[in-house]
């Protein structure tokens, strides 16, 4: 699970989805997306390695408290 703000001024957008895209690549995800919320959740994973990635903008290098801990809540709830 990954909440990464576009306007993040310490750690760059870039950063990232460089790191999203290795875990999608070590998960072996498929590029099939359904959202999950307002973030993506990426298909065809390893079993027990889902892949979710919440791209939000005007938050700076914030945790969001208003929108993470629902989404990270029901994100380990899936998990076995």
């Amino acid at each position: 699970w990954f909440q990464h703000d576009t306007d993040d001024d310490s750690v760059p957008i870039a950063q990232g989805r460089s790191a999203r895209d290795r875990v999608i690549g070590r998960a072996h995800c498929s590029t099939n997306t359904t959202m999950a919320g307002s973030c993506v959740s990426y298909q065809g994973c390893d079993p027990g390695y889902p892949v979710v990635f919440c791209e939000t903008s005007g938050r700076g290098h914030d945790i969001a408290g208003d929108t993470a801990p629902q989404a990270v809540w029901d994100f380990f709830r899936t998990l076995p």
